[in-house]
């Protein structure tokens, strides 16, 4: 498997797509987490071709970016990829999940005013989002997946209305109580629920980690 090529076609796709570009994420591609997020703040063409270039240079594998103690969502990225990998930051003022530990993207390219109940525009560009996620050998290549994205994907019906199975082509399972999705015991998915959870109640993952 070549990652690089893969994440290569993934930029190209992001450039090109129609009617508008995508938001293609950020951090380092040869890492076995893939952190699939709500909403890019990012949704004008330059600043979306601004990131893809960024990516293309390799800005976020290296540099590991200041902490800022007000952003809730990467302050839990952070502390879920060191329990992933059962280990401790080399650094105290910086997170460096996006370079030792995953990369991260969004589900939606078009934000919506009120999260919990997205527009036609939203859910439009969320169901585009998907088919370039299902298209991606990138973004299929990921061994893990972890979807923080709450509302915006749904698994309820059947066929491509499970959208999570039908995007990421794996299955419904329940393990210990607590709900997974999986592929031939290699390809995990877990929920924004789940994330909460483990966070809240600081319990062991021995069963949940990367080799």
């Amino acid at each position: 498997m070549d990652r690089e090529k893969f994440f290569e076609d993934f930029l190209t796709m992001c450039e090109h797509s129609k009617p508008y570009k995508q938001f293609p994420g950020q951090g380092n591609p040869n890492k076995d987490i893939l952190i699939v997020g709500k909403e890019s703040t990012d949704v004008i063409d330059s600043l979306i071709t601004d990131k893809i270039n960024l990516c293309r240079n390799k800005q976020w594998r290296d540099a590991p970016r200041k902490i800022d103690t007000s952003n809730d969502t990467w302050m839990n990225y952070q502390h879920l990829c060191d329990l992933i990998y059962w280990r401790m930051s080399n650094y105290s003022d910086y997170w460096d999940f996006e370079k030792e530990c995953a990369f991260t993207t969004e589900l939606n390219n078009n934000p919506s005013k009120t999260t919990s109940n997205p527009n036609k525009e939203t859910k439009r560009a969320i169901a585009n989002r998907l088919e370039l996620f299902k298209d991606s050998d990138f973004i299929q290549s990921f061994p893990v997946v972890i979807l923080a994205c709450s509302n915006y994907i749904t698994n309820q019906g059947v066929g491509n209305d499970r959208q999570i199975d039908s995007t990421f082509d794996v299955e419904y399972d329940v393990n210990g109580g607590e709900h997974y999705f999986t592929k031939m015991n290699k390809f995990l998915l877990i929920t924004i629920r789940l994330i909460r959870n483990f966070l809240k109640q600081e319990k062991n993952w021995l069963s949940i980690h990367v080799s």
